[in-house]
């Protein structure tokens, strides 16, 4: 398990009222409430929250999904599990976290709080 942590901070990020995420742990707040995700959706936002208002190309996420493995992802499949974890984030109340650039590719926007690095 830690050799797919590498890269990882490992550290916690957010706080249990908007998002919170524990790698460590493998657990997920969402607005407060406890959200199981699978692997990939988890490193995703895992990758995404801490390195929030930054642009992700396909690539870019594709490379970020698939470095435990070290292979590649198509681009369709990129965008299946984007489009996972925006549902995934509408479900708890997190609509408009993941938002779509136009012609480049995505950028997690979550709520400001104090401890989100």
């Amino acid at each position: 398990m830690l050799k797919r942590a590498q890269g990882w901070a490992m550290e916690r990020v957010g706080d249990e009222d908007s998002l919170c995420l524990d790698p460590v742990a493998h657990r997920a707040w969402i607005m407060g409430q406890e959200v199981r995700l699978p692997r990939r959706m988890f490193h995703l936002l895992y990758h995404l929250a801490t390195h929030p208002d930054r642009t992700f190309s396909l690539t870019g996420i594709g490379s970020i999904l698939s470095a435990e493995k070290g292979g590649y992802m198509e681009p369709n499949a990129v965008a299946v599990q984007v489009y996972r974890l925006r549902k995934t984030l509408s479900t708890y109340g997190a609509l408009g976290w993941l938002q779509s650039v136009y012609g480049f590719g995505y950028r997690f926007t979550p709520p400001k709080t104090r401890k989100m690095s």
